[in-house]
């Protein structure tokens, strides 16, 4: 029987092996897939502790997948633009970028290309769930709970859920 070690150029089968598995390790572990509302990120560097940081240090550790389109993203960068917010902040600016910088190289980007339009009582959170519409994500985790359930458009698969409730229903693998 022929493999496809017969047909790659000469190595240790074990060697291929691990290196196959070490390529396709992200795509077979198991990852929820969440939007992290702006304000969850916001209150995750801004206060001690909390349910917030713990869903956003999971995220950063690989325990949940985060999710980003366009939009949110240029929301994220909005709200870390706006110095007024940060001054009772534990981190200074450096270190929130850091934060802000590693936590958006472990969220998946998602091209949202139909603008599904809920309208939610805030407008402005429309983008949030057409983010987790395009993306597939099992929960939106936000401060906004209420916002984001009022809109006419439902969709029942995606929860929406704040970061204590989220940690309840779906609790850090590691």
């Amino acid at each position: 029987m022929v493999t496809v070690c017969d047909h790659v150029r000469p190595c240790d089968k074990g060697q291929l092996k691990s290196k196959v598995l070490a390529m396709l390790s992200p795509a077979l572990s198991f990852s929820v897939r969440i939007v992290v509302d702006t304000n969850v990120l916001f209150g995750a560097l801004h206060k001690k502790g909390g349910a917030s940081r713990r869903v956003v240090l999971a995220c950063l550790k690989g325990d949940y997948q985060p999710v980003v389109s366009a939009a949110l993203f240029a929301e994220y960068e909005d709200v870390f633009a706006r110095q007024a917010l940060w001054k009772k902040s534990l981190l200074d600016e450096k270190a929130r970028r850091e934060v802000m910088d590693a936590f958006l190289a472990v969220c998946a980007w998602t091209e949202v290309f139909f603008l599904w339009r809920p309208n939610l009582q805030d407008e402005s959170d429309n983008f949030i769930m057409e983010t987790a519409v395009a993306s597939g994500v099992v929960a939106i985790v936000t401060r906004d709970v209420r916002d984001l359930r009022s809109g006419e458009l439902r969709f029942p698969d995606i929860a929406v859920l704040t970061p204590e409730q989220f940690l309840e229903r779906y609790p850090c693998p590691s």
